[in-house]
């Protein structure tokens, strides 16, 4: 599982990215929302909702293209900043606010992350142990709680390197665009994908 939890995907470029433009708060904020739009998937699956991913191409492809769609409008937005993070920072508790927003948002539009809970959790569950509802969700808190730690010592790094990017005069705005193009690239890598057979 752990292994599966370091394969870079569009969770770990959306906390990295916002690690690096806001610094360890933003960090935090949106691997929190991810965490948080993961676990919705958990519950989800246990009541059978992540099944119609699962089953229908169309679901997937409208789910797919959303999440590659807010990806693409995020990173427009990073690419059209005039601000540095120093300018941010002042605006931080708000902005983390936004940021664990996007990361629910971001999770929740990436169809993988569904089918990833659909088809791995259950593996996990038997219906001698009990109801298979309260398994699958011990088991997604189990899940989320590897994934944050797996992305903790991304957001620290990250982090400090965007503390050090503060003091470089123009810096920061050639990190925004290099987020831009990184999240731009990342949508289009989903646009162009598949459900998997």
């Amino acid at each position: 599982m752990f292994l599966l939890m370091i394969i870079p995907g569009p969770d770990m470029v959306f906390v990295t990215a916002n690690a690096l433009g806001g610094g360890v708060r933003a960090g935090f904020a949106a691997m929190l929302g991810v965490a948080s739009g993961a676990y919705l998937h958990v519950i989800a699956a246990a009541v059978g909702i992540s099944a119609i991913l699962q089953t229908s191409q169309a679901a997937y492809d409208i789910v797919r293209m959303g999440g590659a769609a807010y990806l693409a409008y995020l990173g427009v937005k990073f690419l059209r900043s005039t601000s540095s993070i120093s300018e941010i920072a002042p605006a931080m508790p708000r902005a983390n606010w936004a940021i664990y927003r996007q990361g629910v948002i971001t999770n929740l539009l990436n169809p993988k992350a569904a089918l990833f809970t659909l088809s791995f959790v259950p593996q996990f569950v038997s219906s001698a142990s009990g109801a298979v509802w309260s398994q699958m969700l011990i088991l997604g808190v189990i899940i989320v709680t590897i994934m944050m730690a797996v992305e903790l010592p991304i957001i620290l790094a990250s982090g400090r390197f965007s503390r050090w990017l503060a003091g470089k005069s123009g810096a920061s705005k050639w990190l925004d665009r290099a987020i831009g193009v990184m999240l731009l690239g990342l949508a289009a890598y989903i646009a162009a994908e598949r459900k998997p057979i």
